[in-house]
Order: structure tokens, then C-alpha cells, then sequence
């Protein structure tokens, strides 16, 4: 049985945001590493106006084989 996890990372003019900002810390931090980019588990919560910025969908897939093998 396959495990999808699926997270979102979000840009703007080739910066990535790694930050969630809230209404007390509203200020958005930004990287040129993409692998600084904060993964947020969903968009609906956002304090963030996406109007200028580009969200990229991640989905990660874990799969358990099971397989017999037999000895000789």
C-alpha cells in the first residue's frame, strides 16, 4: 500500500518563502536556495497574498514491496 504525502513550497521572482508569517509576525522571509523553502502542508491558512507568487505542489509517494524470495 502506497503512503502520499503531499506538501506545498511557494516563490516569488526566484526567492523562496521560509517562513509561515502569522497576523503578530507578518514580515515574509525569503531564500535564493530552494532548499531553504518552508513545505507547508496546506494553502488555506496562508497570511500570504499569492497574487505575486507561484506555488509548487509536492507529492511524495512511499510504496511498501513485498516480494518471496526463495534460498537455493
Amino acid at each position: 500500500m502506497a503512503k502520499e504525502t503531499i506538501t506545498y513550497i511557494i516563490s516569488k521572482d526566484n526567492l523562496w518563502v521560509t517562513n509561515r508569517p502569522s497576523k503578530s509576525v507578518p514580515t515574509i522571509k525569503y531564500s535564493t536556495s530552494k532548499s531553504d523553502a518552508r513545505k507547508f502542508d496546506g494553502l488555506e491558512d496562508l497570511s500570504i497574498d499569492l497574487t505575486n507568487h507561484r506555488i509548487f505542489k509536492l507529492t511524495h509517494i512511499e510504496i511498501d514491496e513485498e516480494e518471496e524470495i526463495k534460498l537455493e
